[in-house]
């Protein structure tokens, strides 16, 4: 492998992380996790200043719509289901 970047890697809390793979229905594997996404967390906090998934996010001032609500849902349910969730903490990844 060449190059792989995570587009849609999160910084959920410190440690946490979501890495984006949902969206693909890709569930992560155990030689992903090991192999590509810790290494690539690992450089990450080391090369990056303060936390990894720091971003001003624009308030909206209206309600929520019903359609808003539902993908957050969806794209929730879809995160868990398909194990999009990392712990990454002292060199290692659960």
């Amino acid at each position: 492998m060449i190059f792989f970047h995570f587009a849609g890697l999160k910084e959920l809390r410190p440690y946490l992380f979501m890495v984006g793979l949902s969206g693909y229905y890709i569930r992560p594997t155990v030689a992903m996790k090991r192999f590509i996404i810790a290494p690539y967390l690992k450089a990450l906090i080391i090369h990056a200043p303060g936390r990894i998934g720091e971003r001003i996010r624009k308030t909206d001032n209206y309600m929520c719509t019903f359609n808003k609500i539902f993908r957050t849902t969806l794209r929730v349910m879809r995160s868990i289901v398909f194990g999009d969730y990392c712990l990454y903490y002292k060199g290692r990844i659960w």
